[in-house]
């Protein structure tokens, strides 16, 4: 599953990006208090030899973004109540109850933002809060990581090369030699049977 996210100058809207799925299900975010972005890499511990190219030892890490806003009864658009906009009971109830569903489900989620669209984003975690200031309203604070995904693809294994070495050969019947008596064999037996 897939959902779309969105935020900026403009209303955050989250959908999921399944078709039938938009059409019924999106959550609106009528204001943005805050969004920060986590870009990391990962360097090795180990030396380098010298010559060798040094980028194939930095790892680029998921990328990570997030997101404080506020859900109200009342729709807004660009923090202005839409024309014709009637309060539902329930507006900031039902926002929450489907962001808590997609983190559940595990839905992967798509963020726009005015400098950068997120693809292929995960909630991480999800909190909620109410205060005074807000009254009704509910405010949201969404982490979210990249899921980065790769294209398999099945080769053909290189066939075997032929057996280069020589069959071992017949140095016919050998008999085992006797050793004589007293005589010892090696170091070990040396010291385990001095006399």
């Amino acid at each position: 599953m897939m959902a779309v996210l969105g935020f900026g100058v403009k209303n955050t809207v989250i959908q999921p990006v399944d078709a039938a799925l938009s059409a019924i299900s999106k959550v609106t975010l009528d204001a943005v208090i805050s969004e920060g972005t986590q870009y990391s890499v990962t360097v090795t511990d180990h030396p380098i030899e010298d010559g060798s190219s040094v980028s194939d030892h930095i790892r680029d890490e998921p990328d990570q973004i997030q997101i404080d806003g506020i859900v109200s009864r009342t729709p807004t658009i660009f923090g202005a109540i839409a024309a014709g906009a009637i309060p539902t009971p329930y507006r900031h109830e039902e926002a929450w109850q489907r962001l808590y569903g997609w983190l559940k489900a595990h839905t992967l989620v798509k963020v726009i933002t005015s400098p950068r669209t997120w693809e292929n984003m995960a909630i991480v975690s999800l909190s909620r809060s109410r205060s005074s200031e807000i009254g009704e309203a509910l405010q949201v604070s969404i982490k979210l990581k990249e899921i980065v995904t790769v294209v398999s693809s099945e080769v053909e294994a290189p066939q075997r090369a032929k057996d280069t070495q020589k069959p071992p050969s017949d140095k016919g019947k050998e008999t085992p030699q006797k050793v004589k008596e007293g005589t010892r064999n090696s170091f070990l037996s040396e010291l385990l049977f001095r006399k």
